[in-house]
């Protein structure tokens, strides 16, 4: 068994809570070097290692303290990074946030700042030139950006100034 999934009990030597804790800040610790993850996401990962409640919630709250685990800084980072590499609709990126445990509030917070920093439209022509370039049709543009998340409005308002037709 490796040293990480130690149960609190190992051949009849019962370990101690601030053992079991060391080795599950440990972990939480080498996952964090490697990538961010929110709050939910950690708690998952723990709960599929086989740790108790306790000490995942212990070992969460002690890297909160320290700014290690931080909600609003992840789906900060995480909306930049998405619009960047992929640009997507506020409804996409709203989902997608909370999918990854953010909470609603926050989620409405951030992606309302992304889109008034530069607005939909901008990230709709992004994308449709990202993903057809120059020459495209137009209901496959249309579909295109609707799973993408944006709203009919800012879609048609970005076939019209792009002049796609289905020609």
């Amino acid at each position: 068994m490796s040293p990480l999934r130690r149960p609190a009990v190992e051949a009849g030597v019962v370990r101690s809570r601030q053992d079991v804790l060391a080795d599950v800040k440990e972990y939480v610790l080498r996952l964090l070097g490697r990538k961010d993850y929110t709050e939910k996401q950690l708690q998952a990962k723990l709960a599929r290692k086989g740790y108790t409640r306790p000490s995942a919630a212990e070992a969460i709250r002690y890297f909160k303290e320290r700014n290690l685990i931080n909600d609003e800084k992840f789906a900060f980072r995480y909306s930049e990074a998405r619009l960047d590499s992929r640009p997507c609709g506020p409804r996409l990126l709203e989902f997608e946030l909370a999918r990854k445990g953010i909470e609603k509030k926050l989620i409405k917070q951030v992606v309302g700042k992304m889109f008034e920093a530069k607005p939909e439209t901008e990230f709709a022509r992004e994308a449709v030139r990202r993903k057809f370039g120059r020459k495209a049709e137009r209901e496959k543009v249309y579909r295109f950006l609707l799973r993408r998340g944006f709203s009919f409005d800012v879609i048609t308002g970005t076939l019209n100034r792009a002049r796609i037709t289905n020609e």
